[in-house]
């Protein structure tokens, strides 16, 4: 699971190395190579579940190093052979979803993305096969076990290689599956109009707290319209979508779906109605009697009912996307 074949594969000029490059070390140990140095090959495994986003996943228990190309402080594969490289992860996930990326020299060179579902633990796993020259760099982003070995050594970039290549244009990629990209850009949509949702409540709520408490005159800021008491309910909706999110809780999300008509778009349309003839009166004489800083508090409110309604709208148009995905994610896991 991390030793160096015992012979060198073709080089990049089509060659096969000789038998006598490589040698077997003392009490059958690890394979030399014809410079004395032990061909590299490495398996690491991860201890601390859920390591921090954004930074190379350190593998801190070694199982094998041959060479000691991989640094178990830094979670990083440092070549110092040239050479075509074999490398592996294996993923448990379970209480969140995982997005795993590999990276040679910063770059992302393939991915591997699974989407948590309740009571359900996944696996998942990701290689690939790169060529490597001397202080190139290889990690995985985001999570358990990690290995790599050489597979067979290749010219330097001075040296030979095949026509055509200078040993750099290798691409490897893992397609993810649609429903997974499709739940990924989803919530993503979500979450924003979640944010918008929460700072139209923020002013609807400092509104009513202003009025409530009598903190500044009502010449300045109007007492709210009837409708806005009920519409204070339109936090919990956002808030069961939060949480339904990170864990695909589609309970959570059902609810948010449910209560968004309820306390969202319900306490809209009767304020429609009741500012109706208020905004009608503006309308016709151009005389307004309740003021927001100096605006028509009626006009004010109108903008902010114009946003919510299509806030709310497209809240849960994503929410019953998303919950399309993830009952096709459901029925393939039963599948399988």
């Amino acid at each position: 699971m991390g030793q160096i074949l015992p012979e060198m594969g073709p080089g990049l000029d089509g060659v096969k190395a000789p038998p006598e490059g490589y040698k077997k070390g003392k009490h059958g140990g690890a394979v030399m190579g014809s410079h004395g140095l032990e061909m590299p090959a490495f398996t690491a495994q991860l201890t601390t579940p859920f390591p921090p986003v954004g930074t190379p996943v350190v593998f801190d228990k070694l199982l094998y190093n041959g060479g000691h190309n991989y640094n178990p402080d830094t979670g990083v594969f440092t070549c110092e052979i040239p050479g075509i490289y074999y490398f592996a992860y294996h993923i448990h996930c379970k209480g969140a979803n995982v997005w795993v990326a590999l990276f040679r020299n910063n770059d992302p060179v393939m991915y591997t993305y699974d989407e948590y579902k309740k009571s359900f633990l996944d696996q998942a796993s990701g290689s690939a096969v790169l060529p490597l020259q001397p202080g190139d760099t290889v990690f995985p982003h985001e999570r358990n076990e990690f290995q790599g070995k050489q597979l067979f050594t290749m010219a330097s970039r001075a040296g030979p290689r095949a026509a055509g290549t200078d040993g750099s244009d290798f691409q490897h990629r893992e397609k993810v599956a649609s429903h997974y990209q499709m739940s990924v850009a989803l919530k993503s949509e979500i979450r924003k109009l979640n944010i918008v949702h929460v700072l139209i409540w923020v002013l609807v709520a400092a509104q009513v707290t202003v009025s409530q408490l009598n903190l500044v005159s009502h010449d300045v800021v109007a007492s709210p319209y009837q409708w806005e008491y009920p519409y204070l309910l339109s936090i919990l909706p956002s808030i069961f979508s939060f949480m339904a999110l990170p864990r695909n809780n589609i309970s959570y999300l059902v609810i948010a779906m449910i209560s968004a008509g309820l306390f969202c778009i319900a306490p809209l349309i009767y304020g429609g109605m009741e500012m109706f003839p208020v905004a009608q009166q503006l309308y016709r004489h151009g005389k307004a009697y309740r003021f927001i800083f100096g605006f028509s508090a009626v006009s004010v409110m109108y903008l902010v009912m114009v946003i919510a309604v299509q806030v709310h709208a497209w809240q849960i148009y994503y929410s019953k996307k998303l919950l399309d995905a993830w009952f096709t994610s459901t029925q393939e896991k039963k599948k399988k």
